[in-house]
């Protein structure tokens, strides 16, 4: 039986993520900050998954949980993704210091691997900020982070002798979403029969339901090569505006989508920003939930909500 640590182990993805691991014979130390998560974990009814309620920045009730060698450590807690804590700098200084002592941690308990949680607002942020001119995307704290926490965590990896894995995930949507980004806010509005206000929708989007990203995590713990940058996402990149037509056409097809009330103020990334060949040669890597599927799964979860 393999063995993993996976920390933010009852959030959206991180739940998913153990479930995933749970059903391929995973032996799961699942770390919560608190009894409500531990809950949640307890919910999945698996005797190979034990939830592990610590303090992330010192790790102590994990090491006094943890025993013997581990496969992979995943590092999915974060704070301050979808809430106004995107925008501070303190809550976000901290999660790239709680990536490093994961990634310290790591070693310490005997883990193979380790895999942390990129963001495509990697590639964003590097963009953004080598622009000429003040920022006004204050969002940059989180993206900021999430690029910091990468290199520091890459480096501190390769001084201690820890294999590692950061991919960056694109956009991920689906059961168990609870914040209104993109597309639960938009099902959430059109439900109501509200019509969204949107940009053109020009700029190149990836979305990947969240079962598909919770495989893609294993695989790639499973099958990537230590260090190699990968993208996270599914096997199609086209305009925002193609999907979220798609997603109008399945939950209100009556509700005028307004494309174009404000302008796009972001950075458009490119294909290749969007899309990793190597993700997909070097893990075998298909989507199981097509885009379609996985709006009316989105939905359906919504409805009973």
């Amino acid at each position: 039986m393999k063995r993993a640590i996976v920390t933010g182990a009852s959030g959206f993805i991180g739940l998913h993520l153990v479930r995933e691991l749970m059903c391929h014979d995973y032996e799961v130390l699942a770390v919560v900050h608190s009894e409500r998560g531990a809950e949640r974990i307890m919910g999945l009814h698996s005797a190979n998954v034990r939830p592990v309620i610590c303090d992330i920045p010192d790790f102590e009730e994990l090491y006094e949980a943890a025993y013997g060698e581990y496969d992979v450590f995943f590092h999915m807690a974060w704070r301050g993704v979808a809430s106004d804590e995107n925008k501070d700098i303190a809550v976000q200084m901290d999660n790239v210091a709680n990536a490093v002592r994961a990634v310290e941690a790591a070693k310490q308990l005997k883990c193979r691997r380790f895999l942390g949680a990129g963001s495509i607002h990697e590639a964003e942020c590097m963009r953004e900020l080598e622009q000429s001119g003040p920022v006004g995307n204050f969002v940059n704290y989180y993206k900021c982070s999430k690029l910091a926490a990468h290199y520091y965590c890459k480096l501190r990896a390769s001084e201690i002798g820890m294999d590692f894995l950061w991919p960056r995930l694109t956009n991920t949507y689906g059961e168990g979403e609870r914040s209104g980004r993109l597309i639960s806010g938009i099902i959430q509005k059109l439900l109501r029969g509200e019509s969204p206000a949107l940009t053109d929708g020009s700029q190149l989007y990836n979305f990947i339901y969240v079962t598909d990203a919770a495989k893609a995590y294993r695989l790639i713990a499973e099958k990537g090569t230590g260090y190699r940058s990968y993208t996270l996402g599914s096997e199609e990149v086209r305009p925002l505006k193609e999907y979220l037509q798609q997603v109008g056409q399945i939950i209100a097809p009556s509700v005028e989508l307004g494309f174009g009330k404000f302008a796009f103020k972001g950075i458009h990334l490119e294909r290749e920003d969007l899309y990793s060949g190597d993700f997909f040669a070097d893990t075998g890597f298909r989507t199981d939930v097509s885009f379609s599927e996985g709006i009316r799964k989105t939905r359906d979860y919504l409805l009973k909500r």
